[in-house]
């Protein structure tokens, strides 16, 4: 259920305390990388300090990259959250598809909760655990498009992701390798 992910090396973790302009304590896996070979998506861990972090297992996969960030911030300061929840549900394939990637993310999180925890789910992180991507009651509705295309990157059901993915042009490097500063430092 837990794609392939790869551990921190000392160069990711160089990159990813520049991108994430802090500590990569939370950082517990990468799920993808760009071109140049600086991560572009992580897996946070749902632990911190020896207790479970509610902000980490709400949204477990986080988009680093700060080419990606700025790209799909421009694309919801321009509306589309709202322009892709409107279309998703005028159709019921797009609804079920969502619907299934909804449940993908709740699978992903419970297997990342037992693999870290090492226990049953207690009933207070239960209710985290059942919400929907993004940490939604309601899944006919989106939230945050940088963690919908986090998801499909790694589960081609989340038909929001995958628009955005499209709205982007299939294009998910930047041109110019900006995390390279990182490791001017």
């Amino acid at each position: 259920m837990i794609p392939h992910m790869c551990t921190l090396t000392q160069r990711d973790d160089q990159v990813l305390r520049w991108q994430l302009k802090g500590t990569t304590d939370a950082v517990a896996g990468i799920f993808e990388k760009c071109d140049y070979g600086f991560p572009q998506i992580v897996l946070l861990s749902p632990m911190a300090g020896g207790m479970v972090d509610y902000q980490s297992l709400s949204n477990i996969i986080w988009l680093t990259c700060p080419y990606l960030n700025d790209e799909i911030h421009e694309l919801e300061n321009k509306g589309y959250i709202a322009k892709i929840e409107t279309f998703i549900n005028s159709d019921e394939e797009l609804k079920r598809e969502m619907l299934k990637a909804h449940s993908h993310f709740y699978f992903f999180r419970k297997s990342i909760y037992e693999k870290y925890i090492h226990k049953e789910i207690e009933d207070e992180y239960l209710n985290i655990i059942k919400r929907g991507i993004g940490g939604l009651q309601e899944p006919i509705h989106l939230k945050c498009l940088h963690l919908h295309y986090a998801h499909y990157r790694i589960c081609e059901s989340n038909i929001a992701g995958r628009i955005v993915y499209h709205l982007l042009q299939q294009k998910v490097n930047c041109d110019d390798a900006i995390c390279r500063v990182a490791l001017q430092k």
